[in-house]
């Protein structure tokens, strides 16, 4: 399958086993699968130029975007307390450190070899999970769920895939072209999915939040206009509004 289905589907396939019930929850749900869905194919070479942008007149753009992208993710997991950021601050130690060297290293492995093979493994997918739990526990089990969504996907292809490298042997079920009309209905699916869900477990965790209750508070509480009486904050709210509009 093609990048883009292997992306909502995989964010998709996360949502809907692992139900994030927080904010944190949330979005490491979505970068986690999000990372395991794309990282099989970085062993494919035509996936790698995709992504060399020297030549490419949007490099700026994309690589200004990527970073805001990333800026913007990791401020909201920080803010939102208990997630990926907070984490790695709090269990940073010589294990960690390990951790992230070793998934890097299999990830450099993984782009020397031929595609459908060690990256598309049982072997890779639990030497990147597991490195990936002590590394960042919060992003472990949303980046194997996309990895597996991935593999699972590519079995339907005509191309085998080495699912127990390093043994020589290839399986596929052969019912339908990476590119063809099924790519495209996926993709479809995989997006409407991933968006109502992601959505709805984003409104839910917030509403169930203390950030919730201290809005709903700070908004239904009344404060006093001097000494006469006493007025709503969502009232003085509206008003400063419209005074400034």
């Amino acid at each position: 399958m093609e990048g883009r289905t292997h992306v909502t589907v995989g964010i998709a396939s996360a949502l809907v086993i692992l139900r994030p019930q927080t904010i944190p929850g949330v979005l490491c749900t979505i970068a986690g699968s999000l990372f395991g869905s794309i990282i099989c194919d970085l062993d494919h070479f035509r996936k790698r130029e995709a992504m060399n942008l020297q030549g490419d007149k949007y490099s700026y753009q994309k690589v200004v975007y990527g970073l805001i992208i990333a800026a913007v993710f990791m401020l909201l997991d920080y803010y939102a307390g208990d997630g990926a950021s907070a984490y790695v601050m709090n269990h940073w130690n010589a294990t960690t450190l390990f951790s992230v060297m070793a998934f890097f290293f299999c990830w450099l492995f993984g782009m020397t070899t031929s595609h459908r093979t060690f990256m598309h493994s049982f072997l890779a997918g639990t030497v990147f999970s597991g490195t990936l739990w002590y590394a960042c526990r919060p992003l472990a089990y949303p980046f194997a769920t996309g990895f597996l969504s991935h593999i699972v996907l590519d079995l339907l292809n005509q191309k085998k895939i080495r699912l127990l490298w390093p043994l020589p042997y290839g399986f596929c079920l052969g019912m339908f072209p990476s590119d063809g009309k099924l790519n495209s209905f996926l993709e479809a699916v995989g997006m409407i999915c991933s968006v109502y869900l992601a959505s709805f477990f984003a409104v839910k965790s917030f509403i169930n939040s203390s950030l919730s209750r201290r809005m709903t508070s700070f908004f239904l509480g009344k404060v006093n206009l001097v000494g006469l009486m006493d007025i709503p904050m969502y009232v003085l709210y509206f008003l400063v509004i419209n005074a400034f509009t």
